[in-house]
């Protein structure tokens, strides 16, 4: 009955996650404040618990705000012309807009990207990770011990991915799990404590 539920779980998640790639997940906006030179606003129409990164080209965090409620707004003045991405998540999405910024005018894509977070399920000495992948992408699951050696991989392309992993006969302490995925488009790690 168990393994039953599961599997009907997982295919529900599964149906989820094909229509979820296509749809927007958090319900916010992202716009150019008029009369404001380079300021960007985020209006969240439903915000729990949301985080916003403004991140560079090349992924690296400017500036990271939690527990936003309502709005946000952000001055590209001092930036350097360039790409930048506004990263918005929940506990359970992340979406990101790309902010184009020249000399003059700043512009907003609309156009997001969403990523479904993993899922980590601790239960005594296993931890079931749950990754949805829409895109069938390559991903790669690794745990590291406490001295950042490498325990175990395992790689999958699947549309969702379930795997549990046994500490029960490994050494007692600390070890990471770290998954990604060959597009880059999961990039997620969390600890276990083998106990």
């Amino acid at each position: 009955m168990k393994n039953l539920v599961i599997y009907l779980m997982l295919v529900i998640a599964g149906s989820f996650t094909a229509s979820a790639a296509n749809e927007k997940m958090i319900d916010y906006t992202v716009s150019v404040t008029k009369n404001e030179g380079e300021v960007v606003t985020i209006d969240f129409n439903k915000a729990e618990n949301m985080q916003v990164s403004i991140m560079d080209y090349n992924g690296n965090i400017l500036c990271n705000y939690t527990d936003i409620k309502n709005s946000r707004s952000f001055d590209f003045t001092n930036l350097p012309a360039g790409k930048y991405f506004i990263k918005v998540e929940n506990d359970h999405y992340a979406e990101t807009t790309l902010v184009s910024k020249n000399d003059t005018t700043i512009n907003v894509k609309n156009n997001y990207k969403l990523v479904l977070k993993p899922i980590f399920k601790k239960e005594e000495n296993k931890m079931q990770v749950y990754v949805p992948n829409p895109s069938n992408s390559h991903v790669e699951i690794d745990v590291y011990d406490k001295d950042n050696y490498l325990v175990y991989s395992y790689k999958d392309n699947q549309s969702v991915i379930n795997k549990v992993f046994d500490f029960s006969k490994s050494p007692y302490g600390k070890y990471t799990i770290n998954i990604n995925s060959a597009n880059d488009d999961i990039n997620y790690s969390t600890d276990f404590e083998r106990k």
